[in-house]
């Protein structure tokens, strides 16, 4: 296998000649550019001329893909799988974040195909704009309910409401697990858990 040692790859086969009984293809790393595609098909004899079809034999360290992938799809996801390691890897506790890996990747893959899906947003706006993604996780304090804590977290640390420029008597009359309530069932949260077991919460947290 020539390519980067644990980095997303694809095999690219080509059809025609799997068809005809023999396996020619090639380990690319992606993503990749359009012109290093072309380059590893001309490789494999996908010409355009006699052998014109392509399909995907084998990948690594790529989820959400098929034989019949296109490249543009494949870049797409595994710039956002990229992404969302480089996400999930910023955790405010590290303790939380090995209990929560999972759950963090689930919801970060399934709001960027929700994103792609549900308007005419481009894969690289969105990646873009999931530079903002917050993820908090802590452990609750048991003189605080978990939704006031974190109603204090989206307040304080992340300055929602503008609130470092209110009066202190304006701040007084905050109802901070209110608003956090409010702020779940709104468009800044992508998922929310709470883990009774270990006593810590965990938001990924959006458009911020």
């Amino acid at each position: 296998m020539n390519t980067l040692l644990d980095q997303p790859a694809i095999y690219l086969t080509n059809l025609g000649k799997y068809n005809e009984g023999d396996l020619i293809g090639k380990w690319i790393n992606v993503p990749c550019t359009l012109e290093k595609f072309n380059e590893t098909l001309k490789e494999i004899g996908v010409d355009g001329i006699r052998y014109e079809e392509y399909f995907l034999t084998d990948w690594e360290n790529i989820e959400g893909i098929g034989e019949y992938s296109n490249i543009d799809e494949v870049n797409s996801i595994v710039k956002a799988t990229l992404k969302i390691q480089k996400i999930s890897e910023k955790t405010m506790n590290q303790y939380t974040f090995y209990n929560d890996e999972a759950f963090i990747k689930e919801s970060l893959s399934n709001y960027f195909r929700e994103r792609l899906e549900d308007d005419d947003s481009e894969d690289e706006e969105i990646l873009e704009e999931m530079n903002n993604i917050k993820i908090y996780t802590d452990f609750t304090d048991p003189t605080l309910s978990p939704l006031k804590q974190f109603g204090y977290y989206l307040l304080e640390e992340l300055n929602f409401l503008h609130y470092e420029f209110l009066d202190d008597d304006v701040q007084y009359y905050i109802d901070a697990e209110q608003f956090a309530r409010d702020q779940i069932h709104g468009d800044n949260i992508i998922a929310i858990r709470q883990n009774e077991k270990y006593g810590y919460i965990s938001v990924i947290i959006a458009n911020i």
